[in-house]
């Protein structure tokens, strides 16, 4: 029986449960069929040698034309897992020479051998891509499961390499699904393969999804963390690519790994080399095992790395001649993935720039990965096409890691166009450390008649928001620090206070001084002012160093100013979003929102300072003006029950908001609330009464139809 099904067990990955049942026989003569079950769970339990004993064990002989494919197949998947070339190479030639092996497992013998790099009979991706999905589907509606998510698996990688990625996405996302079903740990090669053609999709959020569940499930083959790692590394995530490195290695030591495995593993530790050891990158591709089945795109990505290592170190000549060859290869195999980077490499040897922007075109419009990993080479021709173009601009951008230790190492070459080059790019995309050297670089390399400020625009961009929360007690938040006011210098924080009630938080010096020193005379107040921006601008940034930190506070031609792309401040914020809400129709929760926004009068710490009640009564005024007018508006859809938590919120801020308060009675009464109706009326008759107002009765009170 088990020999009867068992090309059924196989396809459908059922193997270990049909391993059991055969355990359950007991001794008895040896079959074909169960030795090739046996075998297939060993080679899952990673035990090759246990494998092997089993299928040597079988009288090819005596068996039927399925079962002798069927271990015939076995022992190809064991010449995969053992990166036995000669076993996986005569596997395949004898379920082909076999006139009696079933169409299902000829056809995947077949595409075994027409996908060995280099050898005469290789097809393009392109088409192997198509008949392993026409596998896949004749697969799946005969009840092999298993096998038609290996095609694919299979399938996507191909697709991946022609430079498919969509295609491949999606077919991906199919063998996963396929592998989630069968219950097989190979769905952790799948999680791999979506991770990399994820990142060549720019999409590396998604991408590390698929890593995490690649790495969830502990133990792996070799392949998962080889094909991470250099997955990484060629997108400068070179911590995390060195302990994934890490990892395959130890998998490999101990023998988890298998043909492919062994390839990635050598493609991973080639990247990891790259770019300051390009001799060592080289050896680790010379020791890659070649012209092995199944080789979608391994050969061809080494053969990437091959010439980026010998581009970055300087060997010219060796350089042209290798990558016309790959070129020619990466073409006749329709490797798309190679074929542009090939081609950058090889445009990248020669003077002509017009063709170089156009192989930057050809890389962008295939690769969101391909410039990053080209980064090296990349690097020292940027000077040469003015101005750089926009598709570098955007691997710049989205992949920092890899580039900027590129652009330091130009900027570091001293007064060169391929340093101004790369110093114009930190500029606009480089990381808080690259902000020293750019002032130092534009102080000893400046070329008369250009435009000062390296630097500035970066740290400007990189610097974190101050945030004056000014509503209450005030606090600045810059990132992660919170300084309270009232803990710093009085003059400084007058200042700092000060400016933000002036228009467009902008004051001439003789304003401040006036305002803030009336008492000197101007030369003294000058120097109060200087040190005051002194201190103050430590306590925004205490790591604070002129002409290289971000200027929050500005000091130019006579004005004191805020950076307003760089300050926030809550009173502002709070009544433009008055006006906002005014401006149109809201929600309950909005304007409960609003009011709750609204801490309490603007900075209490200079409650008495002459330049701080007009923008005091301004924030104020507008934040009552808001409150009541939504609680009229909320009173008059009958939402009494949110008008009256709004009342109260307001008067809980301000109790002498006198017109709330009667707003507040009416609401009680209108609620049924009678007996706090009364009471509030009375404190609000002896708050009115002691201003000399006077208080219409209860009754008129309560009267009115709706609130106005």
């Amino acid at each position: 029986c088990l020999g009867a099904s068992s090309l059924q067990t196989m396809g459908s990955g059922r193997w270990g449960t049909a391993a059991q049942l055969a355990a359950q026989l007991g001794s008895g003569p040896t079959n074909g069929a169960v030795a090739a079950i046996q075998a297939r769970r060993l080679l899952e339990e990673g035990n090759l040698a246990a494998a092997r004993a089993s299928l040597d064990s079988v009288d090819m002989s005596a068996l039927d034309a399925t079962v002798r494919a069927v271990v015939r197949q076995t022992r190809l998947t064991l010449g995969w897992r053992a990166a036995d070339r000669s076993l996986l190479i005569e596997s395949v030639a004898e379920v082909l020479a076999d006139p009696q092996t079933p169409d299902l497992l000829r056809d995947i013998a077949r595409v075994h051998q027409d996908s060995i790099h280099g050898s005469a009979g290789a097809v393009s991706l392109i088409e192997v891509g198509l008949r392993l999905r026409q596998m896949a589907d004749a697969q799946s509606a005969a009840g092999y499961s298993f096998y038609a998510a290996v095609s694919l698996h299979n399938a996507a990688f191909a697709e991946f390499q022609a430079g498919r990625l969509t295609e491949a996405l999606q077919l991906a996302h199919r063998a996963a699904e396929g592998f989630e079903t069968t219950g097989s740990a190979e769905i952790r090669s799948t999680h791999a393969v979506l991770a990399a053609i994820l990142f060549e999709l720019s999409r590396p959020d998604e991408a590390d999804e698929h890593i995490n569940k690649a790495l969830a499930s502990g133990g792996t083959n070799t392949d998962v963390p080889a094909l991470l790692s250099y997955t990484l590394a060629l997108a400068g995530s070179r911590g995390r690519a060195m302990k994934l490195l890490s990892t395959a290695e130890m998998l490999d030591f101990e023998g988890h790994t298998d043909v492919g495995g062994k390839a990635t593993l050598e493609l991973a530790r080639a990247a990891m080399s790259l770019p300051s050891a390009p001799d060592e990158a080289l050896a680790a591709l010379d020791r890659s095992p070649e012209g092995f089945p199944l080789e979608f795109g391994i050969s061809d990505r080494a053969a990437v790395l091959r010439g980026l290592a010998l581009v970055t170190a300087g060997r010219r000549a060796q350089a042209m001649e290798f990558t016309k060859e790959a070129l020619a290869t990466a073409r006749r195999r329709a490797s798309r993935l190679s074929e542009v980077r090939l081609n950058l490499l090889r445009t990248l040897l020669t003077d002509d720039v017009d063709a170089l922007k156009s192989a930057i075109d050809d890389v962008a419009s295939v690769s969101g990965l391909g410039l990053a990993e080209l980064a090296d080479a990349l690097g020292p021709s940027l000077s040469v096409m003015a101005p750089v173009p926009l598709p570098v601009l955007e691997s710049v951008q989205r992949w920092p890691h890899r580039w900027l230790p590129v652009l330091r190492r130009q900027l570091a070459s001293g007064n060169t166009p391929r340093a101004h080059a790369a110093a114009s790019i930190l500029d606009s995309y480089g990381a808080a450390e690259d902000i020293g050297r750019l002032r130092a670089f534009e102080k000893t390399y400046r070329r008369r008649g250009t435009p000062s400020g390296l630097g500035k625009n970066l740290a400007r961009r990189v610097s974190p928001r101050l945030e004056i929360r000014d509503l209450g007690q005030v606090e600045l938040v810059i990132g992660t620090r919170t300084v309270q006011l009232g803990s710093t210098r009085r003059k400084p924080s007058a200042l700092l206070m000060y400016l933000v009630t002036r228009p467009n938080h902008t004051a001439t010096r003789e304003q401040i001084v006036d305002d803030l020193w009336p008492d000197g005379d101007i030369t003294s107040g000058l120097n109060s002012l200087n040190q005051s921006l002194y201190f103050l601008r430590r306590e925004i940034d205490p790591w604070y160093e002129d002409d290289i930190s971000a200027e929050y506070i500005t000091y130019q031609a006579e004005l004191v100013a805020f950076d307003q792309s760089l300050v926030r401040i809550a009173s502002v914020e709070f009544v433009q979003r008055s006006r906002e809400l005014l401006a149109r129709d809201y929600l309950a929760g909005e304007a409960a929102a609003l009011v709750d926004s609204y801490g309490g009068p603007f900075s209490p710490e200079f409650e008495y300072e002459e330049w701080a009640i007009a923008w005091r009564t301004r924030v104020h005024g507008a934040y009552l003006h808001a409150a009541r007018s939504a609680i009229v508006r909320l009173a008059n859809r009958f939402d009494y029950r949110s008008a009256t938590d709004l009342a109260l919120r307001v008067l809980a801020v301000d109790p002498a908001a006198l017109d709330v308060e009667r707003d507040l009675v009416w609401l009680y009464w209108r609620l049924g609330a009678k007996s706090a109706a009364e009471a509030q009326y009375r404190h609000l008759r002896a708050q009115e009464s002691a201003d000399d107002v006077a208080t219409d009765p209860l009754s008129e009170l309560v009267a009115a139809r709706q609130l106005t």
